[in-house]
């Protein structure tokens, strides 16, 4: 299997888990596919998140708009393919005021490289931050036991539909 930047042509599970403060986190993953695991263990792995102002997130902790991330996204991503990187989106994660990219690469250079060369005004802070993927990547998958107690989808991410949840969970 060939990697792709954005996992256009894998399958991505969708799934929320509600913690006990009551606010949901919505994930978009493909922590689950064999190769991205396996690739993601074995090289760089990065968290990028996006903090919104406290007036543009809802009480729930999710965003009122997803215009500007979905913007920033679509912009760091056509960044990376621009560049060639061998850097991979493997999931997204949405709530509690943040959105949060997960990537995996080859070269850790690539992934601050196609920020600053997106820099621009953007209406949150966003931070990048390393470490070991596994932990990580457990958090980004329903374990078999979720998967039996669960209604969950698999499917192909979407890069049409409408509503917030299209948004945040489709792309």
């Amino acid at each position: 299997m060939t990697l792709s930047i954005s996992g256009d042509d894998d399958d991505w599970a969708m799934f929320s888990r509600t913690p006990a403060d009551g606010k949901p986190t919505l994930i978009r993953s493909r922590a689950g596919v064999p190769e991205v695991r396996e690739f993601a263990e074995q090289n760089f792995f990065a968290r990028l998140r996006c903090t919104l102002p406290e007036d543009a997130v809802t009480d729930a902790g999710l965003p009122r708009s997803t215009e500007a991330l979905d913007r920033f996204e679509d912009a760091l991503l056509g960044a990376l393919r621009a560049a060639g990187a061998q850097t991979y989106l493997v999931a997204v994660s949405t709530g509690h005021g943040v959105r949060d990219f997960f990537f995996t690469a080859a070269d850790k250079g690539e992934l601050p490289a196609a920020l600053k060369s997106i820099e621009s005004e953007r209406p949150f802070s966003v931070a990048l931050a390393s470490g070991e993927a596994a932990p990580f990547l457990n958090a980004l998958v329903l374990s078999p036991e979720e998967r039996e107690k669960a209604n969950y989808h698999e499917v192909p991410a979407q890069r049409t539909g409408g509503g917030l949840l299209g948004k945040l969970f489709g792309r």
